[in-house]
């Protein structure tokens, strides 16, 4: 291969897999046959290998050496918060950083927030939101989450706060855990 690695990754049989992949969901999905289609892919290796290897071939979006249980739990917080913008690919790598039961403790706090909370993480302006609460719920744990929710509903500028607040500095979310 040449210079630039992802320059030489032929990609017209990604894209065509990725197209038949699509356009079988779409049919299944308007035949009402979509959970038959849906369960045998969950542990199927052959279609798990081509689009494991589709996202690794786009650098920007999962960092080489991501473990797949950090790119699926990367997918079940996006699954978690619908309407949020959950970059994946530095998802996958911050949860790729944690231990095993860090990261599942962590990502399970995404599927515990409820619909009020859902609807803040996918209306505010908080840059990086996903990777902060990500963050938050690391150092802090279930109550940490719960102080996300309870100011999501009263105050969002001081959810805000909580969610900017640097983890690494003195005192970051201390005061929660």
């Amino acid at each position: 291969m040449g210079g630039d690695a992802v320059a030489d990754i032929d990609r017209a049989p990604v894209g065509q897999f990725l197209g038949e992949v699509d356009s079988e969901a779409r049919k299944a999905s308007e035949s009402g046959s979509f959970r038959r289609v849906q369960c045998p892919s969950k542990s199927s290796s052959k279609l798990r290998r081509p689009v494991d290897a589709a996202d690794s071939a786009v650098p920007n979006r999962v960092p080489n050496g991501v473990k797949p249980t950090a790119l699926r739990r990367a997918g079940k917080v996006d699954d978690a918060v619908p309407d949020a913008d959950v970059p994946t690919g530095r998802m996958s790598a911050k949860l790729d950083d944690m231990p095993g039961p860090r990261r599942q403790r962590t990502t399970e706090q995404f599927d515990q927030l409820d619909s009020e909370a859902n609807d803040y993480l996918g209306n505010t302006s908080v840059d990086d939101l996903t990777i902060k609460a990500a963050d938050l719920f690391e150092n802090t744990g279930p109550k940490g989450r719960r102080a996300l929710i309870d100011l999501a509903e009263t105050d969002r500028d001081a959810a805000d706060v909580l969610l900017e607040m640097d983890p690494t500095r003195s005192g970051g979310h201390a005061s929660l855990r």
